[in-house]
């Protein structure tokens, strides 16, 4: 099992020497994990990278020094191919790079937590992120938390589960049938009832939530 919570000032220093094999939680190593990542990988990561940040055409792994830092290569008035660093991009586009990263380095854990992924993304950014997750879901469990609305809308509701603290202690559980039922039905979408704080859990009395 894995838990990440990518750092994107991480991602924008120079890197020191790592195997690569492994992404350190904070993201200090995806130079290093992105130049061990195989072809197939990389083309899908640079497709759902590209989908958020216009004109991206690739990402590489190269030198400085005796470190690493991360080039990101994006099209520029329709044909003109230009390189920035890592210290150049957004905070939204590193963040979901390092999130990707995450997902396609060579050594997938069987369980991987994403700490609030969103920070920083805009809700199409959101949406291709959530669509990885769906896609990988079949080599990798992933659990990720969030208080974002909109990304709990593109969440099967099925997969979504409820967190709350009783007696000191936190609980999760899957939604309630009636929730569930309500979605189903479209009669509201989860993140407007989340929105209302009525998105209860299994065995929660609905008199009980705030």
């Amino acid at each position: 099992m894995q838990a990440c919570a990518i750092s994107t000032d991480r991602l924008r220093e120079y890197q020191d020497p790592d195997s690569g094999d492994r992404l350190e939680p904070d993201g200090r190593n995806a130079a290093y994990v992105l130049a061990q990542i195989g072809a197939d990988e990389m083309a899908d990561l640079v497709e759902v990278l590209s989908k958020v940040v216009p004109g991206v055409t690739g990402v590489r792994s190269t030198r400085r020094g005796t470190k690493r830092t991360i080039l990101f290569e994006k099209l520029v008035h329709g044909d003109r191919k230009i390189e920035f660093e890592a210290l150049q991009m957004s905070e939204g586009t590193l963040r979901l790079f390092g999130v990707l990263v995450a997902l396609f380095q060579p050594q997938r854990p069987s369980v991987l937590t994403i700490e609030e992924p969103e920070a920083g993304l805009h809700f199409a950014a959101a949406q291709a992120m959530v669509e990885t997750f769906q896609d990988v879901s079949d080599d990798v469990q992933l659990v990720f938390t969030t208080h974002d609305p909109d990304l709990i809308d593109v969440t099967d509701a099925h997969d979504v589960r409820v967190v709350r603290e009783v007696d000191g202690a936190s609980v999760v559980a899957a939604l309630a049938p009636h929730t569930l039922r309500t979605i189903h039905e479209e009669l509201i979408a989860p993140g407007e009832l989340l929105r209302r704080g009525a998105l209860y859990a299994q065995d929660q009395p609905v008199a009980a939530a705030s």
